[in-house]
């Protein structure tokens, strides 16, 4: 069916809008037109459109750690990765990069040449030649050590020093979309040694957390949003894009597992299933992005999990687990921080009795608690009482001066205060059990 809408001079086509200017069209109908829920914003999205229609080089960043794994930034990726193959349907020269490589991409990723860890960000520099009628009979160059020469040979005529003029160009892009970063600093070195660069050219901001500082000239930061994948494929479509290829969908689709939790996490929402419904039917692998998110581990994560559960405690009364690690374990497992927040989701699969997970940890100096829980008050109260950062679902309080003892003491006493003050999912009794005095990190598994 081909439905249109006449809105101020112009024919619409209902069914290549995006759901969100579905409901918008539908509210001025005075019905909601055949749509799912969309967060993403109408009036930011066209700004987006009308700026990327104007460019013609773009540059697509997304945020990455140093020695960090493909999966804790698949989302980030893969939408850069699919903005990308559109952006170049529509005739547009795109470059994707991260500021540090990643490893263990996932077998999916065919053309993984297209992501790039070192680019080249830097202003043409013109020399301009007053001809007038005087033609050019050669021209060539030559590198002496730290100089150029130039070597202009005229025809007809000549050329004065005074014929010469030189003048600062444009950059290689003119148009910059940084995908899931806080800050423009997240970008690393692509922006520490570029700050003039993202100054003078706009830049777009995709974001779905509220710690985003909106640093860009366009900011779209949707909330409610499970990812920026999500969020991304809202926008392709407005753009006019439709049709995606299949290894593009099925990086987008990996995005919007990834923050789900496999749709399994409170993220989703009937917004995230529609949308992981149409990339499937463009081709998105479901079973591929499970495989690699769930079933295949790398060695070096399986050495630190196994650390992880060989020090694994668990008190009955609280109904919580944790583990504690030392400050050599990532060094000896050749692993980073970056893959806490994984692992604890898994430690919280793998307790089905336990309502609260931690992971503490020393690292560099610091340290570090990862904290889930089940129950939404305390989780709540928690991340307000401690300060603590919120990160797709996980609390994270970094201190320094203290032992990983320490700030396990600390959080089981603010636990027991906050459960007092609500009612867990099971209704368990208060604690009997004392703090534990004695609490020791086992030798290297």
């Amino acid at each position: 069916m081909n439905t249109n809408l006449r809105e101020e001079n112009s024919t619409v086509d209902i069914e290549r809008l995006t759901p969100r200017i579905r409901i918008e069209y539908g509210k001025k109908l005075g019905s909601l037109l055949p749509c799912y829920p969309a967060p993403m914003d109408l009036a930011v999205a066209k700004q987006i459109k009308d700026l990327i229609e104007k460019r013609t080089t773009i540059l697509i960043l997304t945020a990455t750690g140093q020695g960090a794994l493909y999966r804790h930034y698949a989302d980030g990726i893969g939408a850069g990765i699919a903005l990308s193959h559109a952006l170049t349907a529509l005739g547009k020269r795109v470059t994707v990069a991260i500021p540090y490589p990643v490893a263990s991409a996932p077998s999916y990723f065919v053309h993984q040449d297209i992501l790039q860890s070192s680019i080249a960000i830097a202003k043409q520099f013109i020399i301009q030649l007053a001809m007038g009628a005087t033609k050019i009979e050669e021209f060539s160059y030559a590198v002496e050590e730290t100089t150029l020469n130039i070597l202009i040979t005229p025809r007809g005529g000549m050329f004065r020093k005074e014929d010469i003029t030189a003048k600062e160009g444009a950059y290689t892009y003119d148009l910059v979309i940084v995908l899931r970063a806080n800050t423009l600093e997240e970008l690393g070195p692509m922006y520490d040694t570029n700050p003039e660069f993202f100054f003078e050219t706009p830049v777009i901001n995709i974001d779905t957390r509220t710690t985003n500082e909106n640093f860009g000239t366009m900011n779209l930061i949707e909330l409610t949003a499970s990812s920026v994948a999500e969020v991304s494929t809202q926008l392709i479509e407005f753009l006019g894009v439709t049709q995606f290829d299949p290894e593009a969908a099925t990086m987008l689709l990996t995005g919007i597992v990834l923050a789900t939790d496999n749709f399994q996490n409170r993220a989703t929402t009937p917004q995230s299933l529609a949308i992981a419904s149409q990339l499937m039917t463009m081709g998105a692998d479901q079973q591929a992005i499970v495989r690699f998110l769930y079933r295949e581990k790398p060695l070096a994560l399986l050495k630190l999990w196994g650390r992880i559960l060989a020090r694994l405690e668990y008190d009955t009364a609280r109904r919580t687990a944790w583990s504690l690690l030392a400050s050599d374990d990532f060094e000896k497992t050749q692993t980073t921080p970056e893959e806490i927040d994984e692992l604890l989701d898994e430690l919280l699969g793998s307790t089905p009795e336990a309502d609260y997970v931690m992971i503490i940890y020393e690292y560099l100096g610091k340290v570090t608690a990862k904290f889930r829980a089940l129950n939404a008050a305390i989780h709540e109260a928690l991340a307000r009482d401690l300060g603590a950062t919120r990160t797709n679902g996980v609390l994270t309080l970094t201190e320094t001066g203290k032992t990983v003892k320490e700030m396990l003491t600390e959080l089981l006493t603010r636990l027991d205060t906050f459960r007092k003050e609500a009612t867990t999912p099971h209704n368990p009794t208060e604690p009997t059990s004392d703090t534990p005095d004695e609490l020791t990190i086992e030798e290297e598994v």
